[in-house]
């Protein structure tokens, strides 16, 4: 039998909105019209209905710190214009928790389509992730890298770092970086 105080406290032990904040929180920045079960998918504008409305070139971000545990950035750290590459990792470096996954995935800038664009404020290479601004907080690697919109994609290699630097085969690239 529950008496009046432990129903209370049972009750607030179940509030969903509770259960819901002790679960790990995984953002996915620039969902654009495909949200992810599981996420916080979060846009600038709303597509679905389903997202959390946030500028990312606004600092801060709306997260505490060390609240996050995975980010999911696919096709939009490049549109980020009115911040410096440097803000941005530092930006995801604040939110997330030791441990924590960030996939990123970003348009190769020896591909003409990466600087093509109006929209795209920044360029990135195969050793982008891994040059001093972000070697305080991530531990980075690249994942694969990918040919065509066709989804055309390999793992990376040498013979991948030379098709990145000396061609323009590759279009874009996707990171995976550890916080430290």
């Amino acid at each position: 039998t529950l008496y009046r105080g432990e129903i209370g406290a049972f009750r607030q032990a179940i509030n969903p909105e509770r259960v819901r904040k002790m679960k790990p929180k995984r953002l996915n920045l620039g969902s654009y019209c495909y949200p992810l079960d599981d996420y916080v998918n979060v846009d600038i504008l709303s597509w679905t209905g389903k997202e959390e409305i946030v500028d990312l070139n606004k600092l801060p971000w709306p997260w505490e710190t060390a609240s996050i545990e995975e980010v999911r950035a696919f096709d939009i750290l490049e549109h980020l214009d009115k911040l410096t590459k440097r803000e941005i990792i530092e930006e995801l470096a604040r939110i997330t928790n030791r441990g924590a996954r960030i996939l990123i995935r970003v348009p190769c800038v020896s591909h003409p389509w990466a600087l093509a664009s109006l929209q795209h404020a920044h360029a990135f290479n195969y050793n982008s992730f891994e040059e001093s601004y972000a070697q305080k907080w991530f531990c980075a690697r690249v994942l694969s890298a990918q040919f065509s919109d066709k989804g055309w994609s390999f793992n990376w290699n040498r013979f991948l770092r030379f098709l990145c630097k000396w061609t323009r085969l590759i279009q874009s690239i996707t990171f995976e970086l550890v916080r430290l």
